[in-house]
């Protein structure tokens, strides 16, 4: 499985997570470090107006509709399941038990868009694209 792990689990993760999946990758998932409130039916959507916003622009951008996604707080067993992880966050945001699995995490400098205009989420969205298809080149073939 590959993990992708940022702050909220609102935008970075849950984008490239999406993109991932449009590749045809579907043993993926995202999650965050700060989630506040993890229950059922906590979609992005109702995460503010700021998610609200960030949600829209995405979709605008890349075709791909997020909204009814729900955020999950990373836990170690999702860190322990993972073949890959890929941290859009800071590092100084991660848990402590993210230091036993250093071989299989890399990170990704891409800024948080949570109070970017349009043009600052399409740059974030376009980073995280680039660094897709980075991935998927590497990807080994069946």
């Amino acid at each position: 499985m590959i993990l992708f792990v940022c702050h909220g689990n609102v935008a970075r993760s849950q984008f490239a997570e999406a993109l991932l999946r449009k590749a045809g990758v579907t043993d993926v998932a995202s999650s965050g470090t700060h989630v506040s409130e993890v229950r059922e039916g906590n979609r992005l959507i109702d995460d503010g107006p700021a998610a609200v916003r960030i949600v829209e622009y995405f979709q605008s951008i890349t075709g791909l509709d997020i909204a009814t996604k729900t955020r999950n707080l990373v836990t170690p067993e999702m860190v322990e399941a993972a073949n890959s992880i890929f941290v859009l966050t800071d590092p100084s945001d991660l848990p402590s038990y993210f230091d036993q699995c250093t071989g299989k995490t890399m990170f990704w400098k891409i800024a948080d868009p949570h109070h970017m205009d349009f043009q600052g989420c399409r740059k974030v969205v376009t980073s995280i694209e680039s660094h897709i298809a980075d991935l998927m080149a590497h990807q080994p073939t069946a």
